[in-house]
């Protein structure tokens, strides 16, 4: 029904109902799960409760031939990403898997902005700390300036007595 590739997806793998589908899921680690509600054996909402619990990151897309509230609820307490009526368009299922897609490349991107902050705030500290070091090696700071940047820095201070070791380049 879909062109995969066409849309920039990769099929990996189907099964016929949630129990065969999980051992499946857990190997291959999919970025989108498209599952039916009503399986035998494990039904969609079992399934997409374990997949949301060991793959946090995998999207879930829902589709059901039932109009029921108490499918929508449990699927929306499972924060499932789509949750889908039969009979489905190819239209439909198109749109769903690229709101679905922009999810994924969003968090993505949020994902990799956040180890970036990291990064420079861990490079930050570095500088900071040997600035101080430097600092209080030097004899630059008074006996309050070194407490206040300490504890910026976080560096607990006190002590009964200090050793330095001190490199000459």
């Amino acid at each position: 029904m879909i062109p995969w590739e066409q849309y920039g997806f990769a099929f990996v793998g189907d099964a016929p109902d949630g129990e065969m589908a999980l051992p499946l899921i857990r190997r291959l680690k999919p970025d989108i799960l498209i599952t039916d509600i009503r399986m035998p054996f494990m039904d969609g909402l079992a399934l997409s409760r374990i997949v949301s619990r060991e793959l946090p990151d995998t999207k879930i897309i829902i589709t059901s031939g039932y109009s029921d509230f108490e499918y929508a609820r449990q699927a929306i307490e499972l924060k499932v990403d789509q949750y889908l009526l039969k009979p489905l368009t190819r239209a439909d299922m198109i749109k769903a898997l690229e709101s679905t897609r922009q999810k994924i490349e969003d968090g993505r991107a949020q994902k990799d902005y956040l180890r970036k902050y990291e990064q420079e705030l861990k490079e930050f500290e570095r500088f900071s700390r040997r600035t101080f070091f430097e600092k209080l090696v030097d004899g630059s700071l008074s006996v309050q300036e070194i407490y206040e940047q300490a504890e910026k820095l976080n560096l607990d201070l006190t002590a009964d007595g200090y050793n330095f070791v001190v490199f000459a380049v």
